[in-house]
């Protein structure tokens, strides 16, 4: 089996990725690997079929830039500690898409991430979840962690 040495985990900042974080990080202690905290801004805007002028789109990013930094600092806050061995990025785009971008270019052994785990509905069937395509499209192995109700 490969040695895991660098865990790429995947956060939206919901319930779910908290509770899936926890199995992150013990694996990330547990095989003395570093934890590569991630989170995808996606703004799901086409600036091409829309009408929004320039700075609005720019002032939107901005905000979410900014949310999207202040959501991960409290994110880590809590559960990481002095000396823990890890690093956080923000990218943007398609989230599935930039968390096996992310993981290829941080050449991480595991992607962690949480899933909802809903039943099948017409949304889901149309479009699929972040998690599912991450599995599927992944050259990686890929543990999803389901929120327990």
């Amino acid at each position: 089996m490969k040695e895991i040495k660098r865990i790429l985990f995947a956060t939206d900042f919901s319930k779910n990725s908290e509770y899936a974080f926890e199995y992150a990080y013990f694996l990330a202690k547990k095989c003395d690997a570093r934890l590569l905290i991630t989170h995808v801004v996606h703004v799901p805007v086409d600036s091409d079929t829309f009408d929004i002028p320039h700075a609005s789109l720019e002032s939107l990013k901005k905000a979410l830039d900014d949310e999207a930094q202040k959501s991960m600092v409290k994110f880590c806050s809590d559960p990481l500690h002095e000396g823990d061995n890890y690093e956080t990025s923000i990218v943007h785009g398609l989230p599935y898409d930039q968390i096996i971008k992310k993981a290829r270019e941080l050449s991480a052994d595991l992607i962690v991430m949480g899933t909802r785990g809903r039943r099948a509905g017409l949304d889901r069937t149309l479009f699929g979840s972040t998690a599912e395509k991450v599995v599927r499209l992944s050259s990686l192995p890929v543990m999803t962690i389901s929120l327990e109700e």
